[in-house]
């Protein structure tokens, strides 16, 4: 699940490795990544599967610079996105440039409207009004969500969530969208409507690195 259009690589791992802390005093740290390298380019949908407990979402989080930032443990190695390196560079800057959505369409998400919800990536960036009402309805556009922009977050089906939280965000203009098993929580019908809506995201986004992680090698 390759697609390669550019050269610029806003992605580049190199030989990373990370072990957790041990969960217990006396026992040694537990290795969740080991010697991973791969490269992403902009305009690139990279797709990414492995068993669950492989380290999947670990490495996502190892890309928006919370682990090993917020979590601790052994790193060696180094991860370099938009040309930060993720073990130096401040989460709230890798922020800005990572956009995460997991798996779980509740934990996206935090109640409000759903334009509430997409605008409240580029508030946080101190944007003028202006400019947060072009973002907010670009990105409900890419995701074919404009029409339920005044309805709660609440009130939404497991797959509109789901599209609200990439519309979330894709607000903060990421020059790397990862999606961390988007799809698991839903069902087969869903995730077939979701996989076409992932196949137009790519198209929307010819500038940005996607990461698409799924334990499903079907998908």
């Amino acid at each position: 699940m390759v697609d390669r259009r550019s050269g610029r690589e806003l992605v580049q791992i190199h030989n990373f490795v990370y072990r957790y802390p041990a969960f217990q005093e006396g026992q040694p740290p537990v290795t969740a990544l080991d010697g991973i390298s791969l490269e992403i380019a902009a305009g690139e949908f990279f797709g990414l599967t492995g068993t669950t407990g492989s380290g999947k979402s670990t490495l996502c989080l190892a890309l928006n610079g919370l682990v090993p930032q917020a979590t601790g443990g052994v790193v060696s190695g180094d991860i370099i996105v938009a040309g930060m390196n993720t073990k130096r560079a401040p989460v709230a800057e890798l922020a800005m440039q990572v956009g995460l959505v997991f798996q779980d369409p509740e934990a996206n998400l935090v109640g409000l409207t759903v334009e509430d919800e997409v605008a409240f990536g580029p508030e946080n960036l101190g944007l003028p009004r202006d400019e947060i009402a072009a973002r907010v309805d670009w990105a409900l556009d890419v995701v074919g969500m404009g029409e339920m922009r005044r309805r709660s977050s609440t009130r939404l089906s497991g797959g509109q969530k789901q599209r609200v939280a990439i519309a979330r965000a894709l607000a903060i203009r990421p020059a790397v969208l990862l999606l961390d098993e988007p799809l698991a929580a839903l069902d087969a019908a869903l995730r077939q409507s979701m996989l076409a809506e992932l196949q137009r995201l790519k198209e929307a986004l010819p500038d940005t690195a996607i990461l698409y992680v799924t334990h499903d090698q079907a998908e």
